[in-house]
This record gives C-alpha cells, sequence and structure tokens, in this order.
C-alpha cells in the first residue's frame, strides 16, 4: 500500500515538472520561431470555447493570435524532440 501512494506521488510529481518545463521551453521558442507575431497565454487562463480557432490551438485577442497552455506545451515538447534528433544525428555522423 505505501509503494502505491509514493508511486503515485512521484507520478504526479514527474508529470508537473514535465508539463511546466515544456510550458515554459514553449513560452521561450514560439515567440522566436514565430518572430514575435504569435504569443502564448498564461498557463491557468481560461480561454471560452468559441473564441478559440483551429481545433482550439489558438485565439484571437486585439488582432494578436495567442497560443492556449496546451499548445504552448506542445511546442516545448516537440522543441526538445528536435534537439533530441539533432544529437543524436551529430553523434551518429560522428560513429
Amino acid at each position: 500500500m505505501p509503494s502505491s501512494i509514493i508511486q503515485g506521488v512521484f507520478e504526479v510529481a514527474l508529470q508537473l515538472v514535465f508539463e511546466v518545463g515544456c510550458y515554459y521551453l514553449g513560452r521561450l521558442v514560439v515567440p522566436i520561431f514565430s518572430l514575435g507575431r504569435i504569443k502564448c497565454d498564461r498557463l491557468t487562463q481560461e480561454v471560452p470555447r468559441r473564441k478559440l480557432k483551429w481545433t482550439g490551438i489558438y485565439s484571437r485577442r486585439n488582432g494578436q493570435a495567442y497560443l492556449t497552455s496546451e499548445a504552448t506545451c506542445l511546442a516545448g515538447l516537440l522543441f526538445v524532440f528536435l534537439l533530441i534528433g539533432i544529437g543524436f544525428l551529430l553523434h551518429a555522423q560522428q560513429a
């Protein structure tokens, strides 16, 4: 019983670190790759469903596109995969 509680706490903590880490990495990456045209919503911001565009990935406010927090996490995760892929290719090329 105690091991399942510890495992549950560990899973929640790992998920929290992973999601928050990917979110903040996405907040850095998205404006750089979009050249400032796209901004990111806050992590806890609630956007009404009717204002979301294109399957809930972004919304428009005051003429500016804003990615949802979930899309920002996805952008951060994709950037991590891109860095891992580049590292793997560079390592394979040296071998």
